[in-house]
């Protein structure tokens, strides 16, 4: 993930130099679009599905990268362990693209890029792992992971939407990464395992119910919009 989004970097400043549209402070949004940034009329009307994916990789300057990869480079080590690189990767990309399809619905007439929908599904993965575990494990280890990243979660979310960024992607991601953590995690068997099999099977299932059912709705209604932006 770091290696895409810093070589997609380059690349558009390689790119910026070549055509002298840039004086390396923010990308214009031809070189935004360019490089394949959300923007809902391709999307919706010439079909080019990919852009909701895309702008996962692709920042606007240099200091909106560096803050998302170390985001991401801190987030990734508590999670990795957790779930393995192929479905931290898996984790990355799936919130990146319904996070887009989030923002399109609410915000239509926007450029959308960066990795930030993946930096707050990170965090909210982390909740999901720890309150997955804190009910699942016979241990009080997770009980003192579980109450400070909750309240860090909290406040993170205050936080973005007293921000200028782009808070329903941010919101979205952080509900996805929630969700889809709990589906990964597989079933826990330490110490006697689930201390509860009812809470197990309604925080899965629930949890498949949520994310499924609120995907596709904002899917159904994206593509349906009344307009094509």
């Amino acid at each position: 993930m770091q290696a895409m989004n810093w070589g997609v970097y380059y690349s558009m400043r390689y790119y910026e130099q070549a055509i002298d549209c840039g004086d390396g402070g923010d990308f214009t949004m031809w070189v935004l679009y360019q490089f394949q940034s959300r923007t809902n009329y391709e999307i919706l009307v010439e079909w080019q599905v990919w852009r909701l994916l895309t702008p996962g990789y692709v920042h606007a300057n240099f200091d909106h990268i560096y803050g998302n990869m170390m985001s991401i480079f801190f987030t990734s080590i508590i999670l990795e362990w957790q779930l393995g690189p192929k479905k931290l990767f898996g984790l990355y990309n799936f919130t990146v693209f319904f996070g887009n399809i989030s923002s399109g619905l609410y915000q239509p007439y926007s450029i959308g890029m960066g990795a930030s929908t993946a930096v707050y599904s990170f965090y909210g993965a982390i909740f999901g792992a720890a309150l997955r575990q804190k009910y699942g494990m016979r241990t009080e280890t997770n009980m003192v992971i579980l109450l400070p990243v909750a309240y860090y979660s909290i406040n993170l979310l205050i936080s973005n939407f007293e921000g200028s960024g782009d808070t329903v992607i941010h919101a979205s991601g952080w509900t996805q990464g929630l969700l889809f953590v709990i589906l990964l995690l597989p079933d826990l068997h330490f110490q006697g395992g689930w201390l509860n099999t009812d809470y197990r099977d309604l925080l899965y299932f629930g949890s498949f119910g949520l994310l499924l059912g609120g995907n596709l709705l904002q899917l159904i209604l994206y593509l349906t919009a009344i307009q094509p932006f």
